[in-house]
């Protein structure tokens, strides 16, 4: 058991191409489990604690398991169950042609991290706090042009001044 600060979802993918099939990619979204108003400026709150649980999901489009339940009292979120409803907006968005996403890139897995108050993922007994979540089918881009330059990403941290 481990108390959830907040929840870290990493959308993965490669490229079809065959010059960069070696290469990956991906982003991160820093989510709030929390049922209340949250401070823009301090902690969040500690509303959820990951207990060691095996949960599946499944959905049209994706096939989940998670070893962690996050229990928040009356109300528990089931991760493997909530990346299968991720996955289905992440699906709309990635292959709808107004997204611009190149036909060459493509969604491997989904991941959620549980991170703690320390910034790290929560240690559980059967290892790190995590869910994940991979598509039935192939999940690539609808933009049939060509494939932009390979960038590099800064991320910054507005509230810890780190980069």
């Amino acid at each position: 058991m481990g108390d959830i600060n907040h929840l870290y979802l990493v959308v993965k993918g490669a490229y079809e191409d065959a010059e960069l099939v070696q290469e990956g990619w991906q982003f991160g979204l820093r989510l709030m489990p929390s049922l209340n108003a949250l401070d823009p400026i301090g902690a969040p709150p500690l509303a959820f604690t990951a207990d060691s649980q095996t949960l599946t999901g499944d959905s049209t489009n994706w096939t989940s398991e998670s070893n962690f339940l996050a229990e928040g009292g009356l109300t528990d979120l089931d991760p493997a169950d909530y990346l299968t409803v991720v996955g289905e907006a992440i699906k709309v968005w990635f292959e709808a042609t107004n997204s611009a996403i190149s036909g060459a890139v493509i969604i491997t897995d989904l991941s959620l991290y549980a991170i703690g108050a320390d910034g790290r993922v929560v240690s559980l007994d059967v290892g790190p706090a995590k869910a994940t979540a991979v598509p039935k089918a192939a999940l690539d881009g609808a933009n049939a042009g060509g494939l932009l330059p390979l960038q590099i990403a800064q991320v910054v941290s507005l509230r810890t001044n780190n980069s």
